[in-house]
């Protein structure tokens, strides 16, 4: 009888593992092993999943479950439902539990319920492993260090078993230390998902005294009952105090008070505090203490301000940088958000709640219901593929009654944008994501009812019982990358800075072949913008290779920094980890510096330039403003300063410089800063605020207050100037929408996702008139939280009341939920009484107020791609719309001579993978993908030039050229440093051409210009301009587009000087300028630019550029110019081609011919931003050519991509006219019938005669593809233009060499 029900229990185990014990409810249980026993609890916790097949709506309650030792049950959110078929997941908890396979009993039951099913199912076996004490121990530790920040740290390596799933609970990795005397001891995980490694601290508690050597720390494993003790050196200063305090002065002066403006900034005061003979660590009980520097200590304090900006509708959060007024009463606004979420229905309407906000009120939270029909889900597929060794991409299939909003793999956030097909309620998503090296990677889907659902790794997800899988990773990914770390070094270290900026490189390595790795620094101690200093695998040094400049002004000492291994860690290891782990060649240390020695640039006196409270005349301009004393030991460079009004909420920017100065010198100078009103406005006080100051030095580390000399004195009162208005207007109406014209549409998956508007405001000409300083913008909002602004600009007024404005901007890929809401903000009057209309104030004025959104996924677009060197091989290729499969799909890549299939590897639909990718020559490839015979747009990938190996055969051959020529620079110019250095009168890339002298270009109201030259009876026009700005993101996706048109024009010409006319523009609805200065040299010279001597040739034309500060919505993101160049002939017998010179991935140059007549462009890889020579990256957006009956016409766009700054940037670059003599500088020739040919094209017609008739029928065959496809093909641009003419501008070169014409 014993044998026998051992035998059942055994038949009952095989059955309940193969899982095909099958009632007629309970269909499948599924249970997570291994499992540990918490040593001092004895409980062993598990989850479990159980599906079933009914018609009765199953719930929680109904679930029982025993087991042989006491067990209790934690109920988890539904992860399933789909109509009969339901799942759930339970936490399950074993008391008292031995290490052993457990067993347990599900009864399933509802009492008093006709037909209800009564079920009963064995779950065998539930695994608990018992813990065992020798395995926590030290695998290693890392050497104690001292840090100003954290006090004395050290790193430690356990060796945890991570197979253990801890779904619910991370009890079992609690560790914690205590230590002696007046110390404080802390231990925690270096990264979140890591559980092995761990960093210590000890802090020194206040006001007291510990002197020994030594200190005793015991590190405890608290759910083991274990521990062992250490002994740590006492890095705290311990000997006899001989430090001595010279003086103690406070900046601004105690006793004063601080107006905060409505821009709600931070204001600094400063401790300065000499001392000699300094071995002390100081303790103030002050906010944000921070010693800066010693034996010289300065104290920094920063009064913060706060501001509302995010809201929570359940998952759903809205968060804006800035909350516009809705309307204005006697000079104070009224704030009034309206934004658009989901109604709990099945029928997913929207409707809108308005939140009001006034001077004085409180906040007033409000709730939705939840519909209470059952969210029902079925989820098809969760798929997880390697893209890298550090990167896995995701997919999931699922379908749901209620809208999806968010799915959430462990803080990686999937929305509606991350669709590659089907919609928010039937859809496949796709993201790439660095895992993390847990086992346990829960997923959380969140929908449009406000609920969630949680699935669990190895619990089943579907009825199917699929399970979710452990993400594949590389194993202990995180410790294998700093904990095998071989080899690190700063070259040069100990530095000098009081010289000059210098650059230093860092070097390391691994023990594991990891030559993919992208390592990045980001140099904490440094002001300003984050800026990581990203690196790559010198393949000749076999070591990575990371560029990092530093400033003059840094601090001495030990540099904190941040390092960071291709983003894939949540927090970025700091440099006291890497210190204790590796030692001292992780210290980056400043051993001279001038940082903090002295003031930056100090206002110390101010005076008005007008009376400080001034009555306006009616009908009279007045100039405002100051005459500020500005000292410097250094010598003042330039500045800039806001004025704001106690009633405008839009300030006057003013730039300054030497220009403004009116005595004195840069050390010591009086400098005129003004602004212009109209005295038919309201009576108002300026203030200054948020001033700017730089040196000779470039931008300081810390910089002091530019007031804090001011502060607290007489001259105080300077800084506020009030006006009284004694105008007989009286205006108290703000003007009013007369009409609104947007897209009725707008496609958020196509490339262009443009939305366009026109605004027409009406303001009594009684009244005092629509502002045009402010200019009206739309908010577009939608369900799911996203938002956008778009600024307009002003076009024209009628005489009779109405103004006339328009906008139009790309919206982000996927951009909303289901309709796009529209609102109007900013609409001022001169008397800035103004006025918004939210989406149902339009409703309710008939005007448009919303946009029906589509999302399609019908045209392929490629967006970034990994770095490509000369040695060809692997390549990865990011976009949308690759399709769900690779049918009906096509890649091909141009090596420079035409277009040619390449092999895919790996397909997804954001994903594309080449591994066999050739031996590049040229400094740029192109590529593209073509889906159901739809092209993509063209995607030039820069080529970095690597060193080739050997091959195996060693056949004769000619070296690698370092300058473009044959020979180099075809011995009419030195190569230096890959540059031609040409010998005059040769210039261009090669050395090979000559400058044409042009006319002087005319001056026109915008920053266009050219050139016009008559050659044989031709007219030829070259062309430059700026035709935009756009903010990009880290993986440059376009986050805002600025289309510049409104420019203000000055003519600096003057009788001695060259040609030079000056624009300026303000970005909407920023506070960023962009000057233009467009110079033409009358007589050659040589100047100066970034560290850069160049030689400027007679005739050419300058473009120089700035930008002051802009403020970025993310500190990794950048800015990008577009510059459009183009060259154009009215011969219908001529050639035309173009070349680019790129060196280390970025665009050095570029030359478009027109025959042997070129506009030959140069830009530099460096800017001047914040006053510091820094790498910036030109790359080429679009690159056009045409040709008809009667012109040639050759264009090219260069992006000049700017990382982010803080207070401004320059930029260089020059354009000039040449005539090529025996130039091979340019390729791609696209010639017209009639045109004479070239040797090279007689020696390649005889060539070609041999596949003459190939050549015939290849023509016939592609010219009745083109006709096919024009009738259903149009591409667009890069930018979003059309090109008018060709219906496939991608068409390659074989079809622009043979077929000729392109008609519309």
């Amino acid at each position: 009888m014993f044998k026998l029900s051992l035998i059942i229990i055994f038949y009952l185990f095989i059955l309940n593992i193969i899982d095909s014990i099958d009632a007629s409810t309970i269909t499948k249980v599924v249970v997570q092993n291994p499992n540990v026993i918490a040593p001092k609890t004895g409980v062993c916790s598990t989850a479990l999943s159980i599906s079933v097949e009914s018609s009765f709506l199953i719930e929680y309650a109904d679930f029982t479950i025993e087991s042989t030792v006491f067990a209790t049950i934690l109920q988890k959110l539904d992860a399933y439902r789909n109509g009969d078929s339901q799942m759930f997941v339970f936490q399950l908890s074993l008391f008292n539990a031995i290490e052993a396979d457990h067993n347990a009993t599900i009864f399933l039951s509802r009492a008093a319920i006709p037909n209800f099913p009564n079920e009963t199912y064995f779950i065998f076996p539930i695994q608990c492993k018992a813990f065992s004490l020798n395995q926590f121990s030290i695998v290693s530790q890392g050497v104690p260090k001292y840090n100003e920040y954290n006090g004395i740290i050290q790193a430690f390596q356990f060796n945890f078993d991570t197979s253990i799933y801890l779904t619910f609970s991370s009890f079992f990795y609690n560790i914690a230390c205590v230590t002696n005397g007046p110390f404080n001891c802390g231990i925690r995980k270096w990264l979140a998902r890591d559980y092995n490694s761990y960093i210590m601290t000890i802090t020194f508690n206040q006001n007291q005294v510990f002197e020994d050597d030594t200190i005793n720390v015991q590190i405890i494993f608290a759910s083991a009952n274990s521990s062992f003790n250490i002994t740590v050196p006492n890095l705290y200063p311990h000997a006899p105090r001989t430090s001595v305090l010279q003086s103690f002065q406070t900046y601004p002066a105690p006793g004063g008070s601080y107006i905060q403006s409505q821009l709600l900034e931070s204001l600094d005061s400063f401790f300065i505090m000499p001392f000699t003979n300094f071995n002390s660590r100081i303790y103030a009980y002050i906010a944000n203490l921070r010693t800066m520097f010693h034996p010289f200590l300065m104290i920094r304090i920063i009064i913060h301000s706060h501001n509302l900006s995010t809201l929570m509708f359940g998952p759903i959060s809205l968060t804006m940088s800035n909350w516009s007024p809705y309307s204005s009463i006697n000079g104070k606004y009224i704030y009034k958000l309206e934004t658009p979420f989901i109604r709990s229905t099945t029928s997913d309407t929207s409707f809108l709640s308005s939140l009001d906000i006034r001077y004085g009120s409180s906040f007033t939270s409000f709730s939705q219901l939840t519909n209470q029909i059952p969210q029902l889900y079925e989820i098809d597929l969760i798929d997880f593929k390697i893209v890298s060794v550090f990167t896995v991409l995701v997919r999931i299939r699922l379908l749901s009654n209620y809208a999806v909003t968010t799915i959430n793999i462990a803080g990686k956030i999937l929305t509606i944008n991350n669709l590659i097909d089907g919609d928010q309620y039937n859809g496949t998503y796709e993201m790439e994501i660095f895992p993390f090296v847990t086992k346990d990677f829960p997923i959380a889907i969140s929908n449009t009812n406000y609920q969630s659902i949680i699935i669990y790794t190895k619990l089943p997800y579907n009825k199917r019982g699929d399970i979710l899988p452990e993400i594949p990773v590389y194993k202990n990914l995180y410790s294998n990358i700093y904990m095998n770390i071989t080899y690190f070094e700063f070259i040069p270290n100990n530095i000098d800075l009081t010289t000059s900026v210098l650059d230093i490189k860092l070097y390391l390595n691994f023990s594991i072949p990891l030559e993919n790795l992208t390592p990045s620094i980001l140099l904490s101690s440094l002001q300003g913008p984050r800026i990581y200093w990203k690196g790559s695998y010198n393949t000749s040094l076999q070591l990575f290779e990371i560029d990092i400049q530093l400033q003059r002004d840094m601090m001495m000492g030990s540099q904190q920094y941040q390092m960071d291994f291709n983003q894939m860690f949540s927090n970025n290891i700091q440099d006291y980890i890497l210190q204790s782990v590796i030692g001292k060649n992780a210290t980056l240390n400043i051993s001279k510096s001038n940082g903090g020695i002295y003031l930056s640039p100090q206002i110390t006196d101010i005076n008005s330039l007008t009376a400080l409270n001034l009555t306006l005349l009616p009908n009279t301009s007045y100039t405002l403003g100051w005459d500020l004393n500005i000292t410097d030991p250094y010598g003042f460079t330039n500045g800039s300063l806001y004025v704001l009004s106690n009633f405008d909420l839009l300030p006057y920017i003013i730039l300054f410089n030497s220009s403004n100065r009116i005595s004195g010198g840069p050390t010591d100078g009086v400098y005129r800063i003004n602004f212009t009103i109209n005295s038919n406005t309201l009576s108002q006080t300026f203030i200054m605020s948020n001033i700017t100051l730089l040196s000779t030095i470039g931008k300081l580390q810390y910089p002091t207050p530019p007031l804090m000399l001011i502060y607290g004195t007489p001259k105080e009162q300077q800084l506020r100037l009030s006006v009284v208005s004694t105008s007989d207007l009286k205006d108290i109406e703000a003007p009013i929408l007369s009409n609104l014209i947007i897209s009725p549409n707008v496609d958020v998956g196509s490339p262009i996702r443009t939305v366009e508007f026109n605004i027409i405001l009406f303001e009594n000409v009684t009244g005092s008139g629509v502002s045009i300083r402010h200019t009206p913008f739309i908010r577009l909002t939608s369900e799911n939280a996203n938002y956008m602004e778009i600024n307009s600009i002003f076009k024209t007024t009628s005489g009779d009341g109405y103004y006339y404005f328009y906008g139009k901007a790309q919206l982000p890929y996927g951009f909303g939920l289901n309709n796009i809401f529209v609102s109007v903000y900013s609409i001022y009057d001169n008397f800035l009484n103004m006025r918004a209309y939210n989406s149902m104030d339009l409703k309710d004025l008939s005007l448009p107020y919303l946009i029906q959104r589509s999302f399609t996924f019908n045209t392929p677009t490629i967006e970034s791609s990994s770095d490509l060197t000369s040695r060809g091989g692997s390549l990865t290729i990011y976009g949308r719309a690759f399709g769900l499969t690779n049918n009906s799909m096509l890649s091909q890549i141009d090596y420079g001579n035409g277009f040619e299939d390449m092999n895919l590897n790996f397909h997804s639909g954001i994903i594309l993978q080449f591994n066999n990718i050739k031996q590049i020559t040229p400094d740029f490839v192109t590529v593209r993908v073509i889906r159901n015979n739809i092209f993509s747009n063209p995607f030039i990938i820069p080529v970095k030039k690597v060193s080739l190996p050997n091959p195996t055969s060693t056949p004769t051959s000619t070296a690698l050229q370092k300058c473009p020529g044959t020979p180099e620079c075809n011995n009419n110019g030195n190569c230096i440093n890959s540059i031609c250095q040409c010998q005059l009168p040769w210039y261009g890339p090669s050395c090979s051409s000559k400058i044409i002298i042009v006319p002087t270009p005319p001056a026109n109201p915008e920053p266009v210009t050219g050139t016009n030259i008559t050659e044989s009876g031709s007219l030829i026009t070259t062309s430059i301009e700026i035709i935009g700005i756009r903010e990009l993101d880290d993986t440059m996706n376009i986050v805002k587009q600025f289309n510049i048109s409104n420019w203000n024009f000055t003519d600096l010409t003057t009788p001695t000087s060259n040609p030079k006319y000056f624009y300026s523009t303000q970005l909407n609805q920023t506070t960023t300028f962009l000057n233009v200065s467009i110079e033409y040299f009358k007589q050659s010279t040589n100047i100066t630019f970034a560290n850069h001597n160049l030689y400027i040739p007679q005739s050419t034309i300058k473009f120089t550029m700035n930008l002051n500060s802009y403020k970025f919505d993310n500190p990794l993101n950048f800015l990008q110019i577009l510059m459009k160049s183009s060259i154009e002939t009215d011969s219908s017998d001529s050639c035309s081609s173009s070349g680019v010179g790129v060196s280390g991935g970025s665009v050095e140059w570029i030359k478009l011919n027109i025959d042997n007549q070129s506009l030959y462009g140069r830009f530099l890889s460096d800017a001047v931003i914040d006053y510091t020579v820094t790498p910036i990256q030109n790359v080429i957006i679009d690159q056009d050519d045409t040709k008809s009956n009667t012109n040639q016409i050759r264009s090219a766009i260069v992006g000049i991509t700017i990382p982010n700054h803080l207070f401004s940037v320059d930029l260089d670059p020059d354009f000039s006219n040449l005539i090529d003599v025996d130039s091979s500088d340019t390729s791609d020739f696209i010639c017209s019938k009639k045109n004479r040919l070239s040797n090279g094209a007689i020696a390649g017609i005889v060539v070609g005669i041999v596949v003459f008739v190939s050549i015939v029928i290849a023509t016939t065959f592609f010219l009745a593809i083109i006709l096919w496809t024009s009738k259903n093909n149009k591409y667009y641009g890069a930018i979003g233009g059309t090109r008018e003419g060709c219906a496939i501008r991608g068409a390659d070169k074989f079809f622009k060499s043979y077929i000729g014409k392109c008609k519309d």
